[in-house]
């Protein structure tokens, strides 16, 4: 792929936008700002959407619950960077890691908001953002960063296009990531050294594993939402290409994701088609034309989750098939999180939770977010114990008490 001037100049015209944006709101913008108390309002939300048409004896047994707590959340603290946070909020060791469209990447005290420390970039990092080994990786389309979490010291900068990330996923020790040229890399998180990579010349846009397995998805011809697309699987430690299989069927919205659990890769077109390969031999072990999946949001040891027909669903990694399923508000959230068995998302200021175990879902309840809403690039979230940590279109991140 041959390298062009365009993304650092939008990112640029973005980050201007952006910023003039924020200070027209909000006037200049300081780096921490007092806690707030918590709202009296309250609210009880349960929506119901529609039924999917593949199901399972176990599936039908699985429970709804739409219990809402009534209270509105309580804001712990609040902070601020310079324009909106891209990638993030990451939690790890006490500390919550965010990159701004300032060219920024922070680190906050998980109890008080007090900045931490920054370290600072030559472009946009927003192509990845995850915490290994005490070492935060963020990632962007022309250059990335290791920074230490604990003091803010950037342990490496890999810059220049060759290193630039389309998207990239954390295991144990290492980051797989999708390379913007078209290869995939295997990354030591600490020293920035790529320990493999198996090279390209057809876009790899998405990636998963399952600590044994790396499975991407890729546009063969380079052409965006058309096809042909197709899905592809790496052995995890050496980056051994085991298998290859492409797909030419007509969808004019494709774009394709994978989610990888217990040997199995679950890879969707984006549009109307998904199928469910072996992940180490390759082998489709079904293959569904209309499959009605809205989205893939990821996979924990066992389970892939996903939404379909307005309902989220747990599909068992070693089967394939649907182990649960469940409805609770929206069924197209605008940020979520995934994490300890349980998955979270956020649609305007209402959390929701669905443990993926036992099928249950639930209302959590309102946040308390100054009447800031969020959506896609604008917002991110996690849940830690008993915190919620959201950042917002006004380049603030809060930490707010679960309801």
């Amino acid at each position: 792929m041959r390298r062009t001037d365009s993304a650092p100049l939008t990112s640029r015209r973005r980050y201007l936008t952006a910023l003039a944006a924020v200070v027209s709101t909000g006037g200049c913008l300081q780096f921490t700002e007092p806690a707030t108390t918590a709202t009296d309002e309250q609210r009880e939300t349960a929506q119901s959407g529609g039924a999917s048409d593949e199901t399972t004896a176990e599936t039908e047994a699985a429970r709804t619950n739409t219990s809402t707590a009534n209270q509105s959340s309580g804001a712990a603290w609040r902070a601020s960077a310079n324009a909106p946070f891209v990638a993030g909020p990451v939690v790890a060791d006490g500390t919550v890691v965010a990159t701004s469209l300032d060219r920024h990447v922070y680190g906050f005290d998980a109890t008080t908001g007090r900045q931490q420390w920054s370290a600072n970039s030559e472009t946009e990092l927003d192509k990845g953002l995850t915490v290994v080994d005490g070492v935060a990786v963020a990632a962007g389309v022309e250059e990335q960063l290791g920074v230490a979490i604990n003091d803010g010291s950037v342990t490496y900068r890999k810059s220049g296009f060759e290193n630039g990330t389309r998207e990239q996923a954390a295991a144990a020790d290492t980051v797989y990531q999708c390379g913007l040229q078209g290869g995939l890399r295997s990354l030591d998180p600490v020293t920035g050294d790529r320990r493999w990579l198996a090279t390209s010349e057809e876009p790899r846009v998405v990636v998963d594993h399952d600590g044994d397995t790396v499975c991407v998805g890729l546009h063969p011809t380079g052409h965006h939402g058309a096809p042909p697309w197709a899905f592809a699987g790496f052995d995890a430690a050496t980056g051994e290409e085991l298998w290859y299989v492409e797909r030419n069927i007509e969808d004019a919205n494709a774009n394709p994701s994978v989610a990888v659990a217990g040997g199995t890769c679950l890879a969707y077109n984006g549009g109307s088609h998904h199928m469910v390969i072996d992940a180490r031999s390759g082998e489709v072990r079904r293959e569904v034309t209309d499959s009605r999946i809205g989205r893939l949001y990821g996979s924990t040891d066992d389970d892939i989750v996903v939404s379909r027909g307005g309902k989220f669903e747990a599909i068992d990694g070693q089967t394939g098939k649907t182990r649960v399923r469940t409805t609770v508000g929206p069924g197209t959230p605008d940020v979520t999180h995934l994490g300890d068995g349980t998955f979270w998302f956020l649609s305007g200021t209402t959390l929701y939770r669905f443990d993926i175990d036992s099928g249950e879902a639930a209302t959590v309840g309102d946040l308390a977010l100054d009447g800031t809403q969020v959506g896609d690039r604008d917002g991110g979230l996690a849940v830690v114990g008993e915190t919620a940590f959201v950042t917002t279109s006004d380049a603030r991140i809060h930490a707010l008490s679960l309801p």
